[in-house]
């Protein structure tokens, strides 16, 4: 038989606990720390970083605690706490789909508009680079800058060549569109337009062009990043022009011997000239 003191302690608590509800938080906070350890002060203030997704809060009704920060950028169902468009009412942790079919049932379909698709958004990892509740940057970006996109390029890369060696100064989308495009790379243009924004168009230099050069096709011998080669050339020497020009149509008039020991640019400008063999 449990004793009167005992019994006068169980009321007491519950009489307590139930009255906080017409109580201040700090009344309520002083009231719980008094029965129980390691309640928070109402003072505290909750850091969320803009590459973070917002827990779930009690899972007893399922309800999502929402942060109100002027600071941010919000994903406009989390925002307006229409969660059900993306999640199952049933289990909020469980989506109604996958990705990117579940993105594409409010954003543009990029799979079925461009040629050549991102890898990310090719294999549907939008939250690679998006966070799907709120971001402090635009676009609901995780990262920032280069730095978003060197989640998955490595760095190095890009910087270790001399040629693009100024390219830490840019975005990576001032030349590539981060989600898909009609030309190779994601180039918001052609390739010699692209290229021609920062080197030398060579059409309007020289009366005769290089077919490659002509084409506009600039990766015929150079790369964009990676060649760690002088001019970043795909290939080196004699390898180079033979990639393309066949040594038989070349040496059939008996005037060059050994043309795979030789070196076609002491005679002949790679880009262009003022004659018909780029002299």
């Amino acid at each position: 038989m449990p004793s009167k003191r005992f019994i006068y302690i169980i009321v007491l608590t519950a009489f307590t606990i139930g009255s906080m509800v017409s109580c201040t938080p700090k009344a309520n906070r002083s009231v719980l720390a008094f029965f129980f350890d390691g309640v928070p002060s109402p003072d505290t203030n909750i850091n969320i970083p803009g590459d973070s997704i917002i827990p779930a809060d009690s899972s007893a009704n399922n309800k999502v605690r929402f942060i109100s920060e002027n600071s941010f950028n919000y994903h406009k169902p989390y925002q307006t706490k229409d969660c059900d468009i993306c999640h199952d009412k049933s289990s909020m942790k469980e989506k109604i789909d996958y990705q990117p079919d579940l993105c594409f049932t409010c954003h543009e379909d990029f799979t079925n508009k461009y040629s050549y698709l991102h890898g990310p958004v090719a294999g549907g990892y939008c939250t690679s680079c998006h966070n799907p509740h709120l971001s402090k940057l635009s676009f609901l970006l995780v990262k920032e800058g280069q730095e978003l996109c060197f989640i998955c390029h490595l760095s190095d890369d890009i910087y270790t060549n001399k040629i693009h060696k100024g390219v830490e100064e840019f975005n990576c989308t001032e030349c590539h569109s981060p989600h898909a495009g009609e030309n190779y790379g994601f180039l918001h243009e052609a390739q010699a337009d692209v290229c021609y924004k920062c080197h030398e168009d060579f059409n309007k230099k020289y009366e005769f062009i290089h077919g490659p050069v002509g084409g506009g096709n600039c990766s015929a011998c150079h790369g964009a990043h990676s060649n760690k080669s002088e001019h970043l050339l795909l290939r080196t020497g004699q390898s180079l022009c033979l990639h393309c020009h066949v040594p038989g149509h070349i040496c059939n008039f008996g005037k060059v011997e050994d043309i795979e020991k030789r070196e076609c640019s002491k005679c002949h400008n790679p880009h262009g000239g003022g004659n018909k063999y780029y002299n």
